[in-house]
């Protein structure tokens, strides 16, 4: 699964985010190393109910691709 706008950014590395500030001082690293962000998202089915999915991106740092 992939971000989107208006997915939140709940935790890096098991770290909660709670402002910008934090979010940019966990996720900056080491070119190289591999780094977790749980995201939430909230969806509506075709009926109009709506549910919060939480899932995971896998990334490694100083990579375009995220590297897994």
């Amino acid at each position: 699964m992939h971000t989107q706008v208006g997915d939140i950014l709940l935790k890096v590395d098991g770290s909660e985010v709670h402002s910008t500030e934090d979010a940019s001082k966990l996720i900056l690293g080491e070119r190289g190393t591999k780094i977790a962000m749980l995201f939430k998202r909230f969806e509506e089915n075709e009926k109009g109910e709506g549910k919060i999915r939480k899932f995971t991106v896998h990334l490694v740092r100083g990579t375009a691709s995220g590297g897994g």
